[in-house]
């Protein structure tokens, strides 16, 4: 549950292992966590998407709007003008 809440995959592969303290167990857990993964992505957000949105914190998009396309760095911070990056 805890997989497909908050999304932790890895970490919590390696917190299962440890305490489990049996290398035999690596991958039933790691099928397990991996199908939770899958599933929760079909059905809903991570816990920490649900935050950000509630706190209603700034966040960049996974993609840039066509109309921005033709902006520079010096148009929107003028004080970069003449300076060669």
């Amino acid at each position: 549950m805890l997989a497909s809440y908050t999304r932790m995959t890895y970490s919590l592969a390696v917190i299962m292992i440890e305490t489990t303290q049996s290398i035999n167990n690596f991958l039933p857990i790691t099928l397990g966590i991996a199908f939770s993964l899958i599933v929760s992505k079909l059905f809903n957000r991570g816990l920490y998407d649900y935050a950000i949105r509630l706190k209603q914190l700034p966040v960049l998009r996974n993609h840039m709007p066509a109309e921005t396309g033709r902006y520079r760095v010096c148009d929107v911070l003028p004080h970069l003008r003449g300076h060669e990056y």
